[in-house]
């Protein structure tokens, strides 16, 4: 129903095409892991509500992402497994990173479908070259 109301949400925005899919589901809909490339802020929203009616994807995600108030309740709503921010919490987060990292393998070995998003930063390099005249 989430997923449902989240498209619902996305279209009066954006207008999402989706290719492959069919090519994913033909192969099978069990183990995958899903790796989006694009960082923008929308696209775990926008993949979630478009993956989840047929493949259900468990979200991993960052802990500074997590713990932001809309992004934290839609990873709590999709029972999202929490990866320590080695950046932020530096050696410390090495053992529960190295416990969620296994716990994701067996996810996998059991037919569990992931999607993996990346804690990247939006890039601004084009942006900020042109305003400085390069």
């Amino acid at each position: 129903m989430v997923a449902w109301m989240a498209r619902a949400i996305i279209s009066l925005r954006y207008r999402v095409e989706i290719r492959g899919l069919e090519e994913v589901r033909a192969r099978g809909r069990r183990g995958i892991l899903f790796l989006p490339s694009h960082l923008a802020l929308i696209d775990p929203a926008i993949l979630m509500a478009v993956l989840d009616p047929a493949f259900h994807p468990q979200p991993l995600a960052d802990e500074y992402q997590a713990s932001k108030p809309v992004v934290g309740w839609f990873m709590r709503t999709f029972g999202a497994l929490i990866i320590p921010n080695l950046e932020r919490r530096g050696r410390e987060a090495g053992q529960t990173t190295r416990r969620v990292l296994n716990e994701t393998m067996d996810l996998l070995r059991a037919g569990e479908n992931l999607l993996f998003y990346p804690a990247g930063r939006l890039r601004h390099d084009r942006l900020r070259r042109f305003l400085n005249g390069g």
